[in-house]
């Protein structure tokens, strides 16, 4: 681990275990980094807690199954996390041989602790005060949805919309999106429009951007470039950060993919967060 205060350092990094894919990240307001990591050959869904200044870890493989059933999710699997309001994350599962999301668990992200939980809503909107949620129903064979707002802090219901959807709809609209109030900058895959990004890409001599995600913060520029394998037709993914057009890091993110791993980098703050090799979470100090 590097000094935090080096810029362009690593400052942490958290390994999730081998055979783990991390999956989700969110960042509450406490400073804490929380993320899902997945086992796809155990079928396994696990949260982590990490300190984002230090990388200190919180909690670890903390599943949605516990002794005590308090996070009824079937095998646990078909689960992720919705927001995040305070100190708290907020944990979903499905419902049955449904895509759609049901339920909210409230969990502390110092400690893993569930501090609240409805079962019974879905999640729709986070509003800062409340979150509005619905619950679902059928009449006459029709899916029919009940909104209500929730106090993100208590679980409980402090207003009662009904089916007004109009109403609902016109909450929703108000929401934030969930990258601005968290304070993230995430990459855009670089397309034809895209004058600025394609400009600086230029500057540091990548003249065919194809293949690449770039995010651009002043003058500071990160790519993760894909590259094919002519031969087996699988990928890499390099990892590249640049200062006023002077290179300052490089990382290989993935060597001989299946696929190109796209959206595994973001910024917040004074700090890069990139997922190496599926299993590592690791940050850069900008």
């Amino acid at each position: 681990m590097s000094d935090k205060g080096v810029r362009f350092s690593n400052r942490w990094s958290f390994h999730a275990g081998e055979g783990a894919l991390i999956w989700q990240l969110v960042f509450p307001r406490t400073g804490d980094v929380v993320g899902q990591k997945l086992f796809q050959k155990s079928r396994r869904s696990l949260f982590f807690s990490l300190d984002s200044a230090t990388g200190r870890v919180l909690f670890d493989d903390l599943p949605l199954i516990v002794a005590d059933d308090s996070l009824n999710t079937g095998d646990g699997w078909v689960s992720g996390i919705e927001t995040t309001a305070c100190h708290l994350v907020y944990c979903y599962c499905y419902q049955r041989e449904s895509p759609e999301h049901l339920g909210l668990w409230a969990i502390d992200s110092g400690s893993g602790q569930v501090v609240w939980v409805r079962r019974d809503v879905v999640f729709v909107a986070n509003l800062e005060e409340t979150f509005l949620v619905y619950t679902p129903s059928s009449f006459g064979g029709f899916p029919e949805r009940h909104y209500l707002l929730l106090d993100p802090l208590a679980g409980t219901t402090v207003r009662t919309i009904g089916f007004d959807s109009i109403t609902a709809n016109a909450l929703r609209r108000e929401m934030t999106p969930e990258e601005d109030r968290q304070g993230l900058l995430l990459p855009d895959f670089v397309s034809e429009g895209m004058a600025d990004e394609i400009h600086a890409l230029h500057r540091v001599g990548i003249d065919t951007p194809q293949h690449c995600e770039c995010l651009l913060r002043g003058s500071l520029l990160v790519v993760a470039r894909h590259q094919p394998s002519p031969i087996s037709g699988r990928w890499n993914t390099l990892l590249n950060v640049w200062l006023d057009n002077v290179p300052v890091y490089e990382e290989m993110m993935e060597e001989d993919g299946e696929k190109p791993c796209l959206n595994n980098f973001l910024v917040r703050d004074s700090s890069l967060y990139y997922i190496k090799g599926k299993e590592e979470l690791i940050s850069v100090c900008l």
